[in-house]
C-alpha cells in the first residue's frame, strides 16, 4: 500500500491536494449540494485519509496514527477558519464554525480508520502459502529457489552382474532400469538400488548392509517365502525391542537386505 513515489514527490503532492482542500472548503458550496454537506465532510475525510495513508502510511500504523490527528486537528481548523474569515470579510463566504460538521469529520476518519484496520491485520497476521512447484513442473524451482533432497539409491558391491540382477528379479520382484558394464540399477515401487562390479569382492567380508521400510510386511514376508527365498537365519520375521517388525536377507554378494514396518 505504499506508492513507488519519491519523498519530494509525496511531499509535494501532499501540499497542494492541502491548499487545493483550504480553498475548496472556504467557498460556498452550491444549493444543490448543501442538504448532503454533513456526508460530504464524512466522505471527504474518508478519502483524505484514504489518499495520505497511502502516500505516507503503508503497514505502519503510528504512522496512520499520526495522519489520523494530523486530519482531524486540520477539520477543527478549517472549521475555525471559516468563521474567521466571516469576521475578517465582515460577510458569509461559506459558513460558520460547526460542531457537527466536525463530528461528521471525524465519523469519516472512524469509518476509513475501520476499512484499513481490517487491511491491516489481514496484512500482518494472515498465513499466505503458495504452492510449490514440483520438480517436474518447474525444474528452475531447484536452482533459483531452493535446493531439495529427492531420493536416495543405495549402492552395493557385486560380483557378478547376471547373477545379481537374476537374484533380484527373480526372487525380490525388482525390474532392471540401468543395464551397463559395471553397473546395474535396479527399481521396486520406487525403491531403487544401485550395484558396481568388484570382481574381488570377499562375500564373507563384505558389510554392505541396506534398510527397507515397507508396508504390510506380513504380505512381503509371504511373497518371498512362496519364491523360495532364503531368509537370513538369524533374522526372520520378527517384531524388534525397538518398535519394528523386521525381516533380513543376505543376496548372493553377502549383502544384507533388512525390510522393516512400525509394529505400532
Amino acid at each position: 500500500m505504499d506508492l513507488k513515489l519519491s519523498k519530494t514527490f509525496k511531499i509535494v503532492l501532499a501540499i497542494v491536494c492541502i491548499l487545493l482542500s483550504i480553498l475548496g472548503f472556504m467557498l460556498k458550496l452550491p444549493r444543490v449540494f448543501r442538504e448532503h454537506d454533513r456526508a460530504m465532510h464524512a466522505g471527504f475525510y474518508f478519502l483524505a485519509a484514504g489518499f495520505f495513508n497511502v502516500l505516507f502510511a503503508g503497514r505502519s500504523i503510528w504512522r496512520h496514527g499520526i495522519i489520523f490527528a494530523l486530519l482531524f486537528g486540520f477539520s477543527v481548523a478549517i472549521e475555525h477558519a471559516q468563521e474567521y474569515s466571516n469576521t475578517l470579510l465582515g460577510r458569509t463566504i461559506h459558513g460558520r464554525y460547526d460542531p457537527e460538521d466536525v463530528k461528521y469529520n471525524l465519523k469519516g476518519l472512524i469509518y476509513f480508520s475501520g476499512v484499513w484496520l481490517v487491511w491491516w491485520i489481514y496484512q500482518n497476521f494472515s498465513k499466505k502459502t503458495e504452492p510449490k512447484p514440483t520438480i517436474k513442473e518447474d525444474s528452475a524451482y531447484l536452482t533459483k529457489e531452493k535446493a531439495m533432497l529427492t531420493s536416495i539409491h543405495p549402492k552395493l558391491p557385486m560380483r557378478d552382474k547376471a547373477v545379481t540382477q537374476d537374484y533380484y528379479t527373480r526372487f525380490l520382484g525388482f525390474e532392471v532400469v540401468g543395464d551397463y558394464p559395471d553397473y546395474l540399477m535396479l527399481e521396486r515401487e520406487g525403491i531403487e538400488i544401485h550395484f558396481f562390479a568388484f570382481a574381488a569382492l570377499d562375500p564373507l567380508e563384505n558389510y554392505g548392509q541396506v534398510y527397507i521400510r515397507v508396508s504390510h510386511i506380513d504380505q512381503l514376508y509371504k511373497e518371498l517365502l512362496d519364491k523360495k527365498t532364503a531368509i537370513h537365519p538369524n533374522g526372520p520375521l520378527q517384531e524388534k525391542p525397538w518398535g519394528q517388525k523386521e525381516f533380513s536377507l543376505l543376496d548372493p554378494d553377502h549383502n544384507l537386505l533388512t525390510f522393516g514396518e512400525s509394529a505400532s
